[in-house]
């Protein structure tokens, strides 16, 4: 049986260091090797007619991908940018929002392996959204840019 590797030291990088992303209030709810949930509250996140604001579902999914990656593989090895994403709004959320991403080892190295062969690459990664009750209210994709840190 492996050990269960500590990713607590993350959780301030994920949280506190890019100021929209605090501002808006992101939370780490998991952070374990290939699984992650992040969520962010309505507090501040409330558009004008009192639903979540689309760029702050936006900003939740984007750092899920980011997340998942940083538990995925070694952050210190690779640079991550977010290339492109598209998204869609499925349901207004009134709510607190979460996004769960999970993958296995077999997928996270058939993900990596093109990356490793060219030194950089597409990582592209499908997300949800969903609100308490478990609705999903948006769903993304997204292109991360990985480039081989040399």
């Amino acid at each position: 049986m492996s050990e269960k590797k500590d990713f607590s030291t993350l959780v301030p990088f994920i949280e506190d260091t890019i100021p929209i992303v605090k501002y808006g209030g992101v939370k780490v709810e998991k952070l374990e090797e290939r699984d992650i949930i992040l969520s962010m509250p309505t507090e501040k996140n409330l558009n004008h007619v009192g639903i979540m604001y689309a760029g702050s579902t936006f900003i939740l999914l984007e750092m899920s991908g980011a997340a998942l990656f940083a538990t995925t593989y070694d952050i210190f090895k690779y640079i991550l940018i977010n290339s492109g994403m598209s998204i869609k709004y499925l349901k207004p959320a009134t709510s607190k929002i979460s996004c769960h991403l999970k993958m296995t080892q077999e997928e996270a190295d058939k993900m990596m392996k093109p990356i490793e062969e060219r030194g950089k690459g597409i990582w592209p990664l499908k997300l949800q959204a969903v609100d308490e009750n478990g609705v999903v209210v948006a769903e993304a994709e997204c292109n991360y840019y990985v480039k081989v840190n040399a």
